[in-house]
């Protein structure tokens, strides 16, 4: 399956992709510098209620960020090649844009939404304070609200102003 066509970035894109390096380089810079001033056993999980269930060495603090690295570099590369992803519905030359912009919105959404979760576990760990149960309803209200949005959104007819394009079916 070769991959011609290529999906521009929106400035929604561009903005969801700044904020989100932004959220890693700086969970990895904070960690670095509260490094050396944090205790010797750390929350290494937290429960429903956001209340720490689980300890650990302080080498476990990295776990966070780097998890978050290694989501962040799929979502990039996979947002990038649209001929792979798996859109709900039929892809037809009238609404092929208008699809791939959708699961391409919710991609970059879906890697700040997890971003900004894995920085404030990880900023809740360092300072040692337990997360609150808003958070955990926070971050699942923002997963599967913007995936039944984008998702239905996918499955409306396009804006009359979409010039259909030529497609190739990839």
């Amino acid at each position: 399956m070769s991959q011609k066509w290529k999906l521009p970035n929106t400035r929604f894109h561009n903005t969801m992709n700044l904020f989100s390096f932004l959220l890693l380089l700086g969970m990895f810079l904070y960690t670095a510098l509260k490094w050396p001033s944090m205790p010797k056993t750390i929350a290494t999980h937290f429960n429903f209620m956001g209340e720490a269930d689980g300890w650990g060495g302080k080498g476990n603090i990295w776990l966070a960020p780097t998890m978050s690295f290694l989501l962040y570099l799929l979502l990039t590369v996979t947002a990038r090649f649209p001929g792979i992803w798996n859109v709900p519905g039929p892809v037809t030359a009238y609404n092929k844009n208008w699809v791939y912009r959708n699961v391409k919105n919710l991609l970059v959404f879906m890697k700040f939404v997890m971003l900004l979760n894995f920085s404030y576990i990880n900023y809740c760990t360092i300072q040692e304070k337990n997360m609150g149960w808003l958070s955990t309803i926070s971050f699942l209200v923002l997963i599967f609200g913007s995936i039944a949005y984008f998702l239905i959104r996918c499955k409306r007819v396009p804006p009359l102003d979409e010039e259909p394009e030529e497609f190739d079916g990839f």
